[in-house]
């Protein structure tokens, strides 16, 4: 199988086939590394790693901030502007006693907010849940290309490690792919998908769009070739074709999740709500204070 094999970027002094595991590993690990890519940038893959800390607060990483800071302070300076006018001048014609207003549009900021908190958990578990099911999925494959090929050559071992190494290409993959990062030049991909010639540093046409896609088609064609040499047979095929499905399904849901924001006139009737509340409140908190 050309497409997986990685004898062809081996030192020539390691060229004979190896025979053990541990001659097998060896020559893996000799596989052309990420560090040798002098024509392309690899990219440091951005962590998502969450430790709990009491200092959590000190952190804008994954918060809304950075978004929210401009108007937060353009409205800051609006409560200034009229609590300062209140506090200084005589002028009163905009305060009104009753606080009314406030509280009938408080409490439609409440239902919307509310609402849109829970829409936006309800995506939160349901890519959870798809997360959980590709981990089942590319955990049953790896089991079924592991447990139920029978490899008679070292070339075939290598070849079935070299596919273990997509399975776990895939799942990093899609989550650059769902992020808008494009291509596959990150620390922790590109080592991954080194030993498929198409991916190696100096080839022609390096795919740069669906990596995700392009991994399935070559799991496809290691479970194709699997078959055509024997290795495999009828049943163990069917496993790994419904998960490598199954694998693809994960991806349609998480695009689906992604693809599909809240209802744009949702979005806007609840900014409507919200500028109208934030310009009011400073008119019917200075009595209060």
């Amino acid at each position: 199988m050309a497409e997986l094999s990685p004898v062809g970027s081996l030192n020539s002094r390691n060229s004979r086939r190896p025979s053990t595991a541990s001659a097998i590993a060896a020559a893996m690990a000799d596989v052309q590394n990420v560090d040798d890519r002098e024509d392309e940038a690899v990219l440091e893959a951005s962590g998502n790693e969450f430790k709990e800390s009491w200092f959590n607060f000190l952190t804008t990483k994954g918060t809304v901030v950075n978004n929210i800071f401009l108007p937060a302070s353009l409205f800051t300076l609006w409560g200034v502007l009229w609590t300062c006018v209140f506090m200084l001048t005589d002028f009163r014609a905009l305060f009104p006693n009753s606080q009314a207003l406030i509280s009938i549009i408080s409490f439609v900021v409440a239902l919307i907010l509310g609402y849109r908190t829970n829409a936006a958990y309800d995506r939160y578990w349901e890519a959870r849940k798809v997360w959980g099911s590709l981990v089942t999925h590319s955990r049953n494959l790896a089991r079924s290309i592991w447990c139920s090929t029978t490899v008679t050559t070292a070339q075939q071992e290598i070849e079935r490690l070299g596919c273990i190494n997509l399975i776990l290409a895939y799942a990093v993959s899609l989550k650059h792919m769902l992020r808008d990062e494009l291509g596959f030049n990150y620390t922790d991909l590109a080592h991954l998908l080194v030993h498929v010639p198409k991916f190696r540093p100096g080839a022609r046409n390096m795919p740069k769009d669906n990596i995700p896609m392009e991994i399935v088609m070559l799991l496809t064609e290691y479970v194709r070739n699997a078959e055509e040499t024997k290795i495999i047979e009828a049943t163990p095929k069917a496993l790994m074709n419904g998960s490598i499905g199954g694998m693809i399904e994960c991806m349609a849901n998480f695009e689906r999740i992604r693809n599909t924001p809240i209802p744009l006139a949702y979005a806007i009737h609840l900014k409507h709500i919200l500028v109208l509340f934030l310009l009011a409140l400073p008119f019917q908190l200075p009595q209060v204070l």
